[in-house]
């Protein structure tokens, strides 16, 4: 998995209601690239 990419399209997702949860993902997914 891409961490920027990911990012992006999660940003770009409609998941955008869930900021608050997405920035730990996130934060997460970062730390694990």
């Amino acid at each position: 998995t891409k961490c920027v990419p990911q990012k992006e399209a999660t940003s770009d997702s409609s998941m955008r209601s869930n900021d608050d949860t997405l920035s730990l993902m996130i934060e997460h997914e970062v730390d694990d690239c």
